[in-house]
């Protein structure tokens, strides 16, 4: 079982609403970053992991070398949001700009969802799922079209 599905799902059975998770490795991780700085995450023993992690996963590894971790730097980038207005509520939905694809890929997607009103309607129900499948004329490519499907 991924460590993931035991963290949600003990022993094969979902944890029952209102239950506290521990999750003690990841408390020790920023306990140990809190203690040493970004180090520790860059070059320590937390790299070491999430390269092993990374290299050795069941489903598509990858290759990631500690040289990578080691090396790396972030570059603070434009965000793009979206002013969503439902009901008689608006949030400012921000999320990362290019060159990554993703975020405005999902505010796009919300801003097409903003019209309709889904009050009422079951989040389980399947015809709320082809409800919003059927507004595809949106000249997507073909992978932001698989995407949704998921998304949803």
């Amino acid at each position: 079982m991924s460590p993931a599905k035991e963290y949600f799902y003990p022993n094969g059975k979902a944890i029952k609403e209102g239950s506290l998770l521990v999750n003690k490795p990841y408390a020790n991780t920023l306990k140990l970053i809190a203690k040493n700085g970004i180090k520790a995450f860059y070059n320590g023993i937390v790299a070491k992991q999430i390269v092993e992690a990374v290299n050795n996963a069941p489903v598509a590894p990858g290759l990631l070398a500690l040289e990578d971790l080691k090396n790396y730097q972030s570059i603070e980038r434009q965000v793009e949001c979206l002013d969503y207005t439902k009901r008689d509520s608006s949030f400012d939905i921000c999320s990362m700009g290019p060159p990554s694809s993703g975020g405005i890929t999902v505010l796009q997607i919300l801003a097409m969802l903003e019209p309709f009103d889904f009050t009422g309607l079951n989040f389980l129900v399947p015809k709320r799922y082809i409800f919003i499948l059927k507004q595809r004329d949106w000249h997507l490519p073909t992978e932001t079209n698989i995407s949704l499907i998921v998304i949803l």
